[in-house]
């Protein structure tokens, strides 16, 4: 995929990795591709890079799609409903389980797209409505859950999607890249979708980048840049 044209380099940067892992999620596993329009979706993580292409690409499907976000504060909700989200929670104050039943009238959401793993996983089979969709993209909270109620999976036909890019085979990632590309890349140059670069620092710097992102500070991509 080339550079759209009114993009930096840094720009570009910020697009391949959180971009496809949200096109995968989203068009892919989330079936976006066959059912656009009119779905409710909870995206944790919502200020993170892959959480900002993930509320860019559902708005693009449809404007009737309606996006929930997980944040870590206010500040950050407000930044999320500036790129197109509906509705932050803040999940220091509030149970996101229980505020997602009262945004859609206890039918629960559509789609879920996880990054935390185990220590979410009681309430996100609640946020789910019937014939829901969860993609798995991360185990932050942990892999093992104890003493859970799978019953939650049958009664309400709940479909759950672990998700990985890197070990893909190099085919697969190349038609997904060109999936991506047909999707996307007009709305790139139309500026309908943009990438979101929360602070760029020099490779020597890298060390900052990190601390940056431990203390859960970023607000879209961090970028690392080599200079000549």
């Amino acid at each position: 995929m080339p550079i759209p044209s009114h993009l930096s380099f840094e720009e570009g940067a910020a697009i391949p990795e959180v971009w496809l892992t949200a096109f995968q999620a989203i068009y892919y596993l989330g079936e976006f591709d066959k059912r656009p329009s009119n779905r409710t979706a909870l995206i944790h993580a919502g200020a993170s890079g892959v959480g900002t292409a993930a509320i860019q690409l559902i708005k693009s499907f449809s404007e009737s799609n309606k996006v929930f976000v997980t944040v870590g504060s206010d500040e950050k909700i407000e930044f999320c409903k500036s790129l197109g989200a509906d509705f932050g929670i803040n999940y220091k104050n509030d149970n996101f389980a229980e505020k997602t039943q009262e945004l859609t009238n206890k039918t629960g959401v559509d789609f879920l797209m996880d990054f935390i793993g185990a220590n979410y996983w009681d309430k996100n089979l609640q946020s789910l409505g019937t014939d829901g969709i969860m993609t798995m993209q991360g185990s932050m909270g942990g892999v093992n859950v104890e003493k859970t109620n799978i019953g939650a999976i049958l009664s309400k036909r709940l479909q759950i999607k672990g998700s990985t890019l890197r070990a893909r085979s190099p085919e697969y990632k190349i038609q997904l890249t060109k999936d991506f590309t047909n999707f996307c890349y007009d709305k790139f140059n139309a500026s309908k979708l943009k990438p979101v670069i929360s602070k760029i620092f020099p490779w020597e710097e890298i060390s900052e980048a990190h601390k940056f992102m431990e203390a859960n500070q970023n607000m879209g991509k961090v970028v690392i840049k080599i200079e000549e």
